[in-house]
């Protein structure tokens, strides 16, 4: 049976939480919060490295699965659903990646 094993994400709910409230306040004081590209590029480099351990996940996975002969509609739907999911996170990265400095 193929080893099941969660990606290594840390929530950072709080962290975001905080950040809102700071942001909301300096708007509501009419402050300039000047470009939020670079908060942003630094979120796109974060998720270029979820997406490529979720890559390297897949291969794993697939190996597994070829090694186990699974070829159920299911699972070959499942592993489709999450190759869409890395492809959609980069198109979002290359966006980003995109927007003048």
């Amino acid at each position: 049976m193929a080893e099941i094993s969660m990606l290594p994400i840390v929530p950072m709910q709080a962290n975001a939480a905080h950040i809102l409230n700071l942001l909301t306040e300096a708007a509501e004081q009419g402050r300039n919060l000047g470009s939020r590209v670079p908060h942003m590029q630094l979120h796109a480099r974060a998720l270029d490295r979820l997406v490529y351990m979720l890559d390297e996940s897949l291969r794993e996975l697939r190996l597994d699965v070829d090694a186990q002969r699974l070829t159920s509609p299911e699972v070959l739907e499942a592993l489709a659903q999450l190759d869409w999911l890395a492809g959609e996170v980069r198109t979002l990265i290359e966006l980003v990646d995109a927007f003048p400095a």
